[in-house]
């Protein structure tokens, strides 16, 4: 993991072995030790955490060992999409959709969960990292939501992916209406 300040106030964070760029808000700082414990008391936590000063706002990335090529992205947020649903019904409030990074497509949806004080917002989204799935989340309280998520389309549309050199086959899927 690198970081690198810019100007805007923003910073370059390089993450996942050096396979993601992507830019955070300043005041982002990467998670380790026991606050991974305290955010995610479950066992296993993300491979890698940024949270802001506050604790509410966290983003995490995962380079998982499943197969995804970029035109599964869309059908692969849908289908995680459907599992929270069944879990969390009428929970979810942004469909699953695309939104175009760097040179990538991913792919996002939102729901909402009861918080300790309020409700909370995560936005799960998917990229594909040289043909795996990169699977990660941004979480943020409700009252927050219409400026969270410019945050977010600012946050994904500066992903860059670093590829090996090769041939990039096929087209870009852009779904329907991001913001609703």
């Amino acid at each position: 993991m690198e970081n690198i300040r810019e100007e805007t106030g923003w910073e370059t964070v390089v993450c996942l072995n050096g396979q993601l760029e992507i830019q955070l808000p300043g005041g982002f700082e990467a998670v380790t030790g026991k606050e991974v414990e305290k955010k995610f008391p479950y066992g296993q936590g993300p491979q890698e955490i940024y949270m802001d000063h506050t604790g509410e706002k966290i983003i995490t990335f995962n380079l998982l060992d499943k197969a995804l090529e970029e035109k599964q992205v869309y059908s692969a947020v849908r289908e995680i999409q459907v599992l929270i649903g069944h879990l969390y019904p009428e929970s979810i409030r942004q469909q699953a959709a695309c939104i175009r990074a760097k040179e990538e497509t991913a792919g996002w949806f939102s729901f909402a969960t009861g918080g300790l004080t309020e409700d909370c917002i995560h936005i799960l989204f998917v990229l594909s990292l040289e043909g795996k799935m990169m699977f990660g989340s941004y979480h943020f309280p409700a009252g927050d939501e219409a400026e969270e998520r410019k945050t977010f389309q600012k946050i994904i549309r500066s992903a860059a992916v670093k590829k090996k050199k090769q041939e990039k086959a096929g087209g870009w899927y852009v779904g329907g209406n991001i913001w609703g």
